[in-house]
C-alpha cells in the first residue's frame, strides 16, 4: 500500500473525539512499534494527562514520554498552540521526574520556523532555563510528524489499524 498523505478529515472518531481518535492511533503505532514486551501506560487524559498520552518505563526505571496534539484542519502551530505545547513539557517534566526523552506528536509536518520554535525555545523550556526541570537533568526532544506517522501506516503491520482509524 502506498500512502502519500493522510486524510485526517477520514479519521474515526473514538469516544466521541477526533483528537481522541488521533492519541489512541499515536498509541497504538507506538506499541506496534515498540513490541508487545514494551512497558507502556496509556493514561486516561480526563482529568489531565500530566503532559503525556502515554509512556513507557524501561528497565531502568527511565521513562520515555509521547504528547499527541491534533490541531486540525489548521495545523499551524500558533502562539496559543506553541504555549499548549510548553505547557504540556512543563507538567511532564514536573509529573515524571525520570522522563528522559518527550515525543511531540501533530498531524503535520513543521514550517521552517516552526521546526526552529522547537529546536530553539521549546528545548531551552528543558536544559535548566525553566524551574520545572531539576539542574542538570536533560530531556531529550523529538517531533512524530505527518510523514512519520504516514511512514508508519504504510507498513504492512498497520494494515488493522488503517482500516479500524480510517476505514479503508
Amino acid at each position: 500500500m502506498t500512502i502519500d498523505k493522510i486524510d485526517w478529515n477520514k479519521l474515526k472518531t473514538y469516544a466521541a473525539a477526533a483528537r481522541r481518535s488521533f492519541e489512541e492511533l499515536c498509541y497504538q503505532l507506538v506499541r506496534l512499534e515498540r513490541g508487545p514486551n514494551a512497558r507502556i501506560v496509556r493514561v486516561d487524559g480526563s482529568g489531565g494527562d500530566g503532559g503525556v498520552e502515554f509512556y513507557e518505563t524501561s528497565t531502568s526505571g527511565d521513562e520515555l514520554g509521547w504528547q499527541a496534539k491534533f490541531f486540525w484542519p489548521d495545523v499551524r502551530l500558533t502562539p496559543g498552540r506553541k504555549k499548549q505545547i510548553k505547557e504540556s513539557l512543563q507538567k511532564a517534566c514536573i509529573e515524571h521526574p525520570r522522563l528522559v526523552t518527550w515525543t511531540l506528536i501533530t498531524p503535520s509536518n513543521l514550517t521552517a520556523t516552526e521546526q526552529a520554535w522547537f529546536d530553539t525555545e521549546l528545548r531551552d523550556a528543558t536544559h535548566n532555563k525553566a524551574p520545572v526541570v531539576a539542574k542538570g537533568r536533560v530531556i531529550s526532544l523529538a517531533h512524530m510528524p505527518e510523514s512519520e506517522i504516514v511512514a508508519r501506516l504504510a507498513a504492512p503491520a498497520a494494515a488493522g489499524l488503517r482500516t479500524l482509524f480510517f476505514g479503508d
